[in-house]
Parts: C-alpha cells; sequence; structure tokens
C-alpha cells in the first residue's frame, strides 16, 4: 500500500552498470503486455543517475513516464513547483506534461519506464506521486529474473513488468471519459499514435491521419483534443522530436541534415527551431551534452 511520507532506502544488490545492462536486456525483448482489456507497449527501461548540481532541463514526452527512485535524493519540478522526493518514492507523468530536475547537491539513482496504453486512456496532462516501497520491490524482483537468467527468464519478466505497470498505473485514474456517440472509433488516439510512430519518416498532413483513422479532418481534431487534451500536429512533433533526441545519440556521426529527414522533417532551420522548443536547447548542445556525460564516467 502507498503511503505519502519518505523514508531512505535499503543498499542496492547490484551496481549501476549492472542494472543498466539488465535494463537494455529488458527493453530488447520489446516487452507488450495485456493487463484486462487494456494493452502496454514497453518502449523502454533506463536508470538515469543525477550527479550533484547535475540538471534535466524542462521538458514533456507522447507516452507515459515512471521514475521509480532507487536511491538518494530528487528534487524535481512540475508546473513551476519543486518537491523533493527520497528513495523509495515513485512519480509518474502522463503524456505532454512538462517537468524538469533543477541542479541540486544531492545524487539520485532512478530506474525509468517509458510505456504507452492501448487503447489510449483518456487522461489529461497529471503529475502523480507517492511513497510506495513495494514499486522498488517490484523493480528489483524484475532485476534479478535478469540476473539469474534461469530458464523461461524472459517469460518471467513479462509477468513483473505487468506487476510493475498495475502498481504504477493506480497513481493515477486512468478512467477514460463518456464515450464519443458519433462516428468516431472507439480508440481513436491510440490508432493515431500506432499510424504517426510508422510513419515518422514521411512529412505527413492532417489528411493523412484522418484517412488513416477513417475520420474526417474536422472529426479527427475534435476527438483526438477530446481524448488526449492537445492537437494532432502538437502531438506529432512532440514523437518527431522525442525519436530526433534518441537519434542523435545514438547516430553520433550521421549529419544533422540526415536526422531531420528520419523523423519527416526536411528543412533543418525549422527542426532545430522545434527541437529547441521542446528540448530547451540545440541539437548540438544534446549531444555536446551526452559526450560530457559518457567522459565524467571514464
Amino acid at each position: 500500500m502507498c503511503h505519502e511520507v519518505q523514508q531512505t532506502s535499503a543498499l542496492l544488490p547490484y551496481s549501476v552498470g549492472e542494472l543498466r545492462r539488465f535494463c537494455r536486456r529488458i527493453t530488447s525483448l520489446h516487452p507488450s503486455i495485456a493487463i484486462r482489456d487494456s494493452h502496454y507497449v514497453v518502449h523502454c527501461l533506463a536508470i538515469h543517475e543525477l550527479r550533484p548540481m547535475q540538471e534535466v532541463t524542462e521538458h514533456s514526452h507522447s507516452h507515459f513516464e515512471a521514475f521509480i527512485l532507487l536511491d538518494g535524493l530528487l528534487e524535481h519540478l512540475v508546473e513551476a513547483n519543486v518537491r523533493q522526493f527520497e528513495a523509495g518514492s515513485v512519480i509518474l507523468h502522463t503524456p505532454l506534461i512538462k517537468h524538469a530536475s533543477p541542479k541540486s547537491s544531492h545524487r539520485c539513482l532512478k530506474l525509468v519506464v517509458d510505456f504507452n496504453i492501448y487503447p489510449t486512456s483518456a487522461v489529461g496532462p497529471v503529475f502523480r506521486w507517492a511513497y510506495c516501497p513495494d514499486v522498488v520491490d517490484d523493480a528489483m524482483a524484475l532485476m534479478h529474473e535478469v540476473a539469474a537468467a534461469l530458464p523461461g527468464w524472459n517469460d518471467r519478466v513479462f509477468f513483473r513488468l505487468a506487476t510493475l505497470i498495475s502498481r504504477l498505473l493506480a497513481l493515477v485514474d486512468t478512467a477514460p471519459h463518456p464515450p464519443i456517440t458519433d462516428d468516431s472509433a472507439p480508440d481513436i488516439a491510440g490508432k493515431v499514435d500506432q499510424f504517426m510512430r510508422s510513419h515518422l519518416t514521411e512529412p505527413l498532413t492532417l489528411q493523412d491521419v484522418a484517412d488513416a483513422v477513417g475520420l474526417s479532418e474536422r472529426s479527427l481534431m475534435r476527438h483526438f483534443r477530446h481524448l488526449t487534451g492537445t492537437t494532432v500536429h502538437a502531438y506529432l512533433a512532440q514523437l518527431r522530436m522525442d525519436q530526433a533526441g534518441t537519434l542523435l545519440l545514438e547516430q553520433p556521426d550521421v549529419p544533422l541534415h540526415e536526422i531531420c529527414l528520419q523523423v519527416g522533417i526536411p528543412d533543418a532551420s525549422y527542426f532545430v527551431r522545434l527541437f529547441h522548443h521542446h528540448h530547451q536547447h540545440t541539437p548540438h548542445q544534446h549531444r555536446a551534452a551526452e559526450l560530457v556525460r559518457k567522459h565524467r564516467k571514464r
């Protein structure tokens, strides 16, 4: 049971390097989990370590993002409010909510879980947190499965992930809004998300998306905003910038104009402006920060 109080955590049984290796193995399975009538796709598990005076600038995502604080203290900024969280705390952001981690004298180690839900639950931008050591225990049980690698471990990983996500979603009300009763499909937002992710390299138009989900442009705009709280164009831009941020780090030697093409934006100057708007720094600064981080790890 979750209680909104804060305590200190026990020592972790694995090193940061081992935890990162376990997360990469889990992510490589491309976890896709059915829970009741919903389908959960886990895009990434990762271990993030924030060192003293390191910051994360304000940004948002097109997916759900959860932080499970494994060790240390985290100062976290959401909607101009700063809170301090200790190990054992769990933080959940729904899609498109802006957040940041300002400079702090503390170190923090967190497990980050990025996932989406299909059919897409109609929740607006929401930030939830709780002190919930049971979730940390669930996360460690997941790591134990990978570390032991006993026969059938990958099947058990899916079970552990289902348990973990169920606990995370208990932090937020994901009950859908009253159903739309006209010509819309029951899962418009989920269909739009899947179509866009499959066609990010293409210069999509609103008509392209509307045709893919079987709606008029006007109906698509109205229903999508009702279900997600944002516009189709804003959501597509967020997806492109999420992917661009990943590609810039995964392909450090690829020229910027090629990264632009890989996310469907052939105009490099427009890409840079859009990237700066979403990430609060330029593509060059994005890569440079990663090089500094890798150098410090040596």
